[in-house]
């Protein structure tokens, strides 16, 4: 039985992978500091519980376990927070990421490894994206995850260790926090009371939208090849976010020009705009979405199932 440690275990991605494993004969392992969240975890994964990640833990764990496999899903993951502490964002993104790698290499064990990285490391960008186009990191949490990828670009080279990074674009599910542009929207229109106005910033803007549950079958597709290496994990398709609330409100049947107030006062010059994600290499991996962004929206505002 192979046995996977997942760092965010406790997030989307991390509850979704955690069950894929587990339906594949894995012995899942998991590292987590909030304790709300634990109720969404299969009983059959193993908890080790920290308020904070430091280097001892981190190699008392793996000496434990010593995994077949490790998912550093863990992480800072809003823009606009970094900016506010772009030191925890650069510790959680980036600085307990290299004490994993450390261990590994203290305890002389070769994991397979992946990293969670963003597609927001390309910054704003005319052209159509892949893997080798230039990264320009507009924020604290881009940056911190363009760090990582160049530090696992050396350990592959020095150590010989098997790091992939998977270039994670927009996805989302019922376990994306409140904050989160697709849940507010939901939850606006799930709301009983609709009398205040839904604010929202620019949405004009074009993003490519995809599910967690599919992209964790992406991860784990990627930490199983022979050869380490970087992948875009996205749907290739680009989608206006005024389309999207347009989508979300016809459901109800109500027109969202009633019900939304555009806060210009939430527009940013740091804001990305790209045209769209080439996603080729990770088809390659047999892997492709088979659901959108839409089927999401109408699950969690009419309770479909897809």
């Amino acid at each position: 039985m192979k046995k996977a440690l997942i760092f965010g275990i406790t997030g989307q991605d991390g509850i979704f992978l955690s069950n894929y494993l587990i339906k594949k004969n894995y012995q899942v392992y998991g590292y987590y500091r909030n304790l709300d969240k634990k109720k969404n975890l299969n009983n059959k994964v193993k908890l080790f519980y920290s308020k904070s990640l430091n280097k001892k833990l981190i190699f008392n764990l793996l000496q434990k376990i010593i995994p077949d496999e490790i998912y550093y899903l863990i992480g800072e993951s809003s823009s606009y927070y970094s900016f506010k502490n772009h030191l925890k964002t650069i510790n959680t993104n980036f600085t307990y990421f290299t004490y994993i790698i450390d261990s590994c290499i203290r305890h002389k064990i070769k994991p397979k490894i992946f990293y969670a990285s963003s597609g927001e490391i390309f910054g704003s960008n005319t052209k159509v994206i892949n893997e080798k186009t230039e990264r320009k990191p507009k924020n604290p949490y881009a940056l911190s995850k363009h760090i990582s990828m160049i530090y696992i670009k050396y350990m592959r080279e020095f150590y010989n260790l098997n790091i992939s990074t998977g270039i994670l674009f927009n996805h989302d599910s019922e376990y994306r926090s409140n904050l989160n542009f697709i849940k507010k929207i939901t939850n606006y229109l799930n709301a009983n009371n609709k009398k205040k106005k839904l604010q929202l910033g620019n949405i004009d803007l074009y993003r490519d939208f995809g599910l967690a549950k599919e992209y964790i079958v992406a991860m784990h597709k990627i930490n199983q090849q022979k050869k380490a290496d970087d992948y875009i994990i996205a749907t290739g398709k680009s989608i206006n976010l005024r389309k999207l609330i347009n989508y979300s409100f016809k459901i109800k049947n109500i027109n969202y020009k009633n019900y939304i107030q555009i806060n210009k006062g939430k527009y940013s010059n740091k804001e990305v705009k790209f045209k769209s994600v080439n996603i080729s290499k990770v088809k390659k991996l047999n892997w492709k979405p088979k659901y959108t962004i839409y089927d999401l929206i109408k699950k969690l505002l009419t309770k479909d199932k897809f």
